[in-house]
């Protein structure tokens, strides 16, 4: 299945300017098609695994203004990603 941009951003929980830095810096896998970027789920889905990034099957529920930690905390832990509080730094980890 192919993917946009902006359904990647949303189930990869990622703002479109980090997908677009990442593109430029050939850190994701995506195709060009007809002047646009196009993602493969196939490939996305392996690529976000062994970057131990959480890739939902849909987009997720959360209001862009609402995404905060706990919305990402749930999220996280609806996929079994693991992911800890940090003292230090105040913020969700991976560990």
């Amino acid at each position: 299945m192919q993917l946009s941009i902006h359904e990647v951003s949303k189930l990869l929980n990622l703002p479109v300017s980090t997908l677009q830095r990442w593109i430029r810096q050939g850190k994701i896998p995506v195709y060009d098609f007809e002047g646009e970027h196009v993602f493969l789920e196939k490939d996305l889905k392996k690529w976000a695994q062994s970057h131990n990034i959480v890739f939902t099957s849909e987009p997720n529920n959360c209001a862009p203004e609402d995404r905060s930690r706990m919305c990402n905390l749930a999220l996280s832990m609806k996929k079994g990603a693991g992911v800890a509080w940090s003292r230090r730094t105040r913020c969700l980890q991976r560990p």
